[in-house]
This record gives structure tokens, sequence and C-alpha cells, in this order.
């Protein structure tokens, strides 16, 4: 696990077929639209409706921004989307981030996001948030 002080956090929202394939192993890439300005080290997965909680932790192991084309050349065997809905989610841009999935830690008990903060909404894509939230949700061994 990266050192706590090197780590920056995001909460992430995913459509919960993709998030489930993540928490089962066979999705290690996620493609988006917009990169991190920060270097991530961990992802806090919010599965959409209709489950809408966290239900995971992803640690990163970086990510790559090029175009859509070459994107999906190097990671469609890894990105768990067909070529269909991955060109139509991506429509004419021009830029794409493949965020690359180290291990992801499922939680026993997926959590409302009012475990993170009160009145937190979910975000569009992503937003930061402090690093104390990974020692709130991953149980000590």
């Amino acid at each position: 696990m990266v050192e706590k002080s090197h780590r920056t956090v995001a909460l992430m929202s995913f459509m919960p077929r993709y998030a489930n394939l993540i928490i089962q192993g066979l999705k290690s890439v996620e493609f988006r639209k917009t990169r991190f300005k920060r270097e991530v080290s961990h992802i806090v997965m919010y599965s959409g409706a209709p489950e809408m909680k966290i239900i995971g932790i992803i640690e990163t192991e970086g990510y790559e921004e090029d175009t859509p084309s070459s994107l999906w050349k190097r990671f469609h065997k890894e990105g768990g989307i067909s070529k269909e809905d991955f060109m139509n989610y991506y429509g004419a841009a021009s830029k794409g981030t493949a965020i690359k999935i180290a291990k992801c830690i499922p939680l026993k008990k997926h959590l409302k996001l009012s475990a993170i903060k009160q009145d937190l909404r979910p975000p569009q894509s992503f937003i930061y948030v402090d690093e104390g939230v990974l020692s709130k949700l991953i149980p000590r061994n």
C-alpha cells in the first residue's frame, strides 16, 4: 500500500456494471474523459443507481493519457467494455485517460456516502477526498 504521506484519494462514480467487473477482477483499466490533476493513489468506488453505495477501494498504478483510438488498441482487453460503448462514450473527444488498477479491495458492507461526509453528493465524475477516508473504509487486519 502507498505510504500514508503520499496518498491522494478520489471519490469516483461508476456505472454498477463496470464497478462490479472491477470488484470481480475482470476489469483492470477504467476509461475516463478527464484525467486527474494530482497523482491519485486510491479511488473510493461509488456505484450509482440503483445501488448508490460505496462498494470498494481501488489502488491505482497510474494512468495513461492518449487518443481514444490508441487507448482502445492498448487496453481494450482489460477495459471490460465493448468497442461500441467505448466509442459512444468518447464520441468526438480527442483525448482520454486509462486509469490502471493495481488492486481492488471490496467492502464487506456497502456504505452510503454519508459514511465519508454528511450531505455528500455523488460526483459527476470524481472529487478529491481526505486521505483519512481510507482508514474509515478499509478494515484493519
